[in-house]
């Protein structure tokens, strides 16, 4: 007695839908490997943010880290962690690594301003010594 499966169109649906969640996480990922940023942020949106998976999710995030928009990131991973209970802990230790490094990158930013302001502050002030010396002489 030979007994078969039968799916249903709900089956079937579910089924493409994953296959297309994969799909699109490929492409993205290859995209993402080749610093096609943009491009890769694209796939993963073309179906809109609201019907991503956390999966689709957590790739768009760390495509945000490396655009530098950590704001984007972090709301990214807050809502993989709504989509995917089951993932929780691996989505907060994102979080937590984002917050460390966002702050590392704020710092780096902080001395940049400032090295800069003081070489242009320098190269000010070697300028009105110029003028002074070339106008009023020794």
């Amino acid at each position: 007695m030979a007994t078969s499966f039968q799916r249903t169109p709900n089956d079937h649906r579910l089924a493409l839908r994953e296959f297309d969640v994969r799909l699109r996480l490929a492409r993205a990922s290859e995209l993402a490997l080749l610093n096609h940023l943009n491009r890769a942020e694209q796939v993963l949106c073309e179906m809109g943010i609201s019907k991503a998976s956390a999966e689709e999710l957590d790739l768009l995030a760390r495509i945000h880290v490396r655009q530098g928009r950590f704001e984007d990131a972090r709301k990214r991973w807050e809502k993989a962690i709504d989509r995917d209970e089951g993932s929780r802990s691996k989505f907060e230790e994102c979080l937590r690594e984002l917050e460390a490094f966002s702050a590392k990158q704020m710092k780096r930013r902080l001395i940049e301003w400032r090295v800069s302001l003081a070489l242009l502050s320098f190269s000010l002030l070697i300028g009105i010594w110029i003028l002074i010396r070339v106008n009023f002489g020794d």
